[in-house]
């Protein structure tokens, strides 16, 4: 009797590991980001805000992208961004935030000076999901809202597009991974409980290449956002 006990025990456990790692490996993949896409439509439900301290804001912007080792020197590719924002009060004045984004990134060379030489731009696009931690200040007590706030955290990216153009002849882009660690920070001013605008820096820690030949990573993103939210 004992040893049936622990053969279902360890039954229990080995399936739940395997469920596990089954949804980890999902939720590094598009499926992952479709099941949070879902969960963050279903808490703009009224109800469901009210009852359990959610907020949700419409994002849209523009960053200005470089990466390093490219040998592009300057924020010289501009990209939209874009999408939602999920955020849930903690203990005043905290918040956590998540958010999905549709984010273009890359290089090019400089816009504004003509050397006579071709153009060249790498086009990136992600979807992306940062995770962070707000801490607001600044309280209007007759709008019932904070006019600043400071925020810092990580973001996970996935590269669905990628392509390098000369003088705007395009080709594909195969050899670059797919997944994106990168760490941020930022802050936002508020106009009123509605309409704010921000400013954030992000960066990766894992790079966008792997040479097979000396097995070291290479080229890094990073990139400035300028964008405008309207918060529900």
């Amino acid at each position: 009797m004992i040893n049936l006990q622990n053969k279902i025990q360890q039954t229990n456990k080995l399936t739940i590991l395997i469920m596990t790692k089954k949804i980890l490996k999902m939720i590094l993949n598009l499926k992952g980001i479709y099941i949070i896409a879902g969960f963050m439509l279903f808490s703009f439900l009224p109800g469901h805000v009210a009852a359990q301290k959610f907020g949700g804001a419409l994002i849209l912007g523009m960053n200005a992208s470089q990466i390093d080792g490219d040998q592009l020197a300057g924020y010289d590719k501009p990209g939209l961004t874009g999408g939602l924002q999920i955020s849930y009060g903690l203990k005043k004045p905290w918040h956590a935030a998540i958010e999905l984004l549709y984010s273009q990134r890359g290089s090019q060379t400089d816009l504004l000076v003509n050397n006579g030489g071709p153009r060249r731009q790498i086009d990136l696009k992600y979807i992306e999901i940062p995770l962070m931690a707000k801490y607001e200040d600044w309280y209007i007590q007759d709008g019932n809202y904070y006019k600043v706030n400071a925020e810092a955290g990580f973001s996970y990216g996935y590269l669905f597009n990628a392509y390098t153009a000369e003088d705007n002849e395009k080709e594909p882009i195969d050899d670059f991974l797919k997944n994106d660690i990168s760490f941020l920070f930022g802050g936002n001013y508020y106009f009123n409980k509605r309409l704010g605008v921000g400013f954030r820096y992000t960066r990766a820690l894992t790079k966008l290449k792997k040479f097979e030949d000396t097995g070291q990573l290479s080229l890094l993103s990073y990139f400035l956002t300028f964008r405008g939210s309207f918060r529900f």
